[in-house]
């Protein structure tokens, strides 16, 4: 990749995040989710809800059915079955918990992961990148509004690319393209990638089947860039 980086603006400087950036990330994230991605976090919830729903309602049934069989072969084949729907459903219903707990809660945890420019004495954007192995993720991307056009967000994006050989990849709108493009991203069709990578995007990809936001995914490579 090249060395060669943009430049920051003389009075802003860019630097890991520490510990005590935890409650400023996450204000910048819930601001990134509020404008660009809380439709897309809705329809997801709504759509593990929802499956949720069905899957007691089919628990219901089997109840019903099991009480009033009197085949023993039977009874046993619809506790199993039972069984394995209310864990399913329980499943459903912890991966809901677990989603909505994390959108406000994963730049406290995972503050180590973030970059933060830091622009006359204050924070003012960050970025994060999570490594997997093989391949990298850039995610939460933020400037706040009045430090935009600056140059800022795309020094972000170099720095993040640069700290690793890996592959990075990331999801945007459409709209988001021509900006990565310019910083060394593709586009990657969802039959190109991996079983890991698509388990990883998998929402993404529901979301558009949904009729959501028709979301890129985009990959960037040190040899690539």
């Amino acid at each position: 990749m090249s060395e060669v980086f943009l430049p920051l603006p003389t009075h802003c400087l860019l630097r890991p995040a520490h510990k005590s950036d935890r409650w400023m990330l996450q204000r910048f994230t819930l601001k990134l989710v509020q404008s660009e991605a809380l439709g897309f976090d809705l329809r997801i919830v709504a759509y593990h809800l929802v499956k949720t729903g069905f899957l007691g309602l089919f628990a219901t049934l089997q109840r019903w059915l099991l009480i009033h069989t009197r085949s023993l072969p039977l009874q046993s084949v619809l506790m199993l079955l039972l069984f394995c729907t209310l864990l399913w459903a329980i499943a459903q219903a912890f991966t809901v918990i677990l989603y909505l707990v994390l959108i406000p809660t994963e730049p406290l945890l995972n503050w180590s992961l973030y970059q933060v420019v830091e622009c006359e004495g204050a924070p003012v954007g960050c970025a994060a990148l999570a490594c997997y192995g093989n391949f990298c993720v850039l995610y939460h991307l933020y400037v706040s509004p009045p430090w935009r056009q600056q140059l800022l967000a795309s020094r972000l994006v170099q720095q993040m690319i640069h700290q690793t050989e890996q592959p990075t990849y990331l999801v945007c709108k459409p709209q988001m393209c021509q900006f990565y493009t310019r910083l060394g991203f593709v586009d990657i069709p969802w039959k190109q990638l991996s079983q890991p990578l698509k388990a990883h995007f998998k929402d993404f990809e529901r979301d558009r089947k949904l009729g959501g936001v028709p979301w890129e995914i985009m990959s960037c490579s040190q040899t690539s860039a």
